[in-house]
């Protein structure tokens, strides 16, 4: 069974996951952590549970949930994955984070794009893409038929 860790980071309260396998796979996804205690947060969450990242993904791309997608990438030597439509979203974040007085925003561009019906396998386990667009353009969920749960980003707030 697939477990989810959850982490809320930088001053918009985003919420980051590591999604892991009892193999020790694991993925990470809308990695927000924008300063360094955030990065060594998720590093050392990822290090104690002796995880492998295999993968980067975005539900979509707000600036909050993508701080730290230069910091996954180079870390754990990944491809970045998000829905083609992000890219203009992704491209206006250096003027958003400015906008907001954030200067430490890294680009980081995507390796693949993700589609509906794609598959993200996580260990023997495999999760499903499901297209949402509304809150962004190319904005995706993740959902867990074994589990019965979804990573939605924001297209459900509690």
């Amino acid at each position: 069974m697939l477990q989810v860790q959850t982490f809320t980071f930088n001053d918009f309260y985003e919420n980051t996951y590591v999604v892991y396998a009892p193999t020790g796979e694991a993925i990470v996804i809308d990695p927000g952590c924008y300063t360094d205690t955030e990065e060594r947060v998720l590093q050392a969450f990822i290090a104690s549970k002796n995880l492998t990242v295999t993968q980067l993904i975005n539900t979509h791309c707000h600036l909050d949930h993508v701080f730290g997608n230069y910091f996954v990438k180079d870390t754990y030597k990944v491809k970045f994955y998000c829905h083609l439509n992000e890219l203009p979203v992704l491209a206006d974040v250096p003027m958003r984070s400015q906008m907001y007085g954030l200067n430490g925003y890294v680009p980081c561009l995507p390796d693949e794009y993700l589609k509906e019906g794609d598959k993200i396998t996580v260990g023997a386990h495999q999760l499903e893409v499901l297209f949402l667009p509304g809150h962004a353009p190319g904005h995706i969920g993740l959902l867990s038929r074994q589990g019965n749960w979804i990573i939605s980003g924001d297209v459900l707030f509690r």
